[in-house]
């Protein structure tokens, strides 16, 4: 988004789609507008408007000053805030000028047990000036070294593999986790499995009879 000259002006999670691949695109628009010819200024100052949902806003747009792409930034920090700790961020203080409680953060974030290296990502996305916030390209890149550190792969979502590429990954994870197995664990997972694809296949028998009973129903 950056990239194109673009500022979002609303990220949080709930503006993310996420495909059966764990494929994560970034969506709604909305708010979003083109940014100046220098990217650092603002369109007839049609950006200055307070717009977002205020958890995710930076402080700068919340008390109603210029702001850039980095105020997109800030609001990716707690994105990943609200990922890390799997609920959605508290309205900050506005008597404190709505800065980002690191420390509160920290303390909730390590007993969560988010890696540390995550956490450090967050605290810098989301400082109180713009300027000492790092761009979404320095992020994505801090990430990604992340991701490649993580061996349960908690760091997936930053990369840019394609759907197959994914799918290719964890087919060769599933047959590494399983190649230690004895004959006899194999066997047990083999019939756990046999027994939730029967399962499966049982509920979706009485799936259809039920949608075959109500559409009888409703023609007479």
């Amino acid at each position: 988004v950056h990239a194109k000259n673009l500022i979002h002006r609303d990220i949080k999670a709930a503006n993310f789609l996420v495909g059966e691949n764990w494929h994560v695109k970034l969506c709604d628009f909305g708010f979003s507008r083109s940014m100046g010819a220098a990217g650092d200024a603002m369109k007839a100052g049609a950006q200055m408007t307070l717009c977002g949902t205020d958890e995710w806003m930076a402080p700068e747009t919340m008390m109603g000053l210029d702001y850039d792409q980095k105020a997109d930034v800030f609001s990716f920090g707690m994105f990943l805030l609200e990922m890390s700790l799997r609920a959605e961020p508290k309205l900050r203080d506005p008597s404190k000028m709505y800065r980002f409680e690191e420390e509160l953060y920290r303390r909730d974030a390590a007993k969560a047990g988010v890696p540390e290296g995550l956490i450090q990502v967050i605290v810098d996305c989301t400082r109180y000036e713009p300027a000492d916030r790092p761009t979404m390209k320095e992020v994505l890149g801090v990430l990604k070294d992340l991701a490649k550190k993580q061996p349960d792969d908690t760091l997936d979502f930053v990369e840019s593999s394609s759907d197959s590429e994914l799918v290719e990954k964890k087919e060769k994870k599933d047959r590494h986790k399983h190649r230690d197995e004895t004959d006899a664990e194999r066997e047990k997972r083999r019939r756990r499995e046999k027994k939730h694809d029967a399962r499966e296949r049982h509920r979706s028998r009485k799936d259809k009879d039920k949608d075959k009973e109500s559409s009888e129903k409703r023609e007479k």
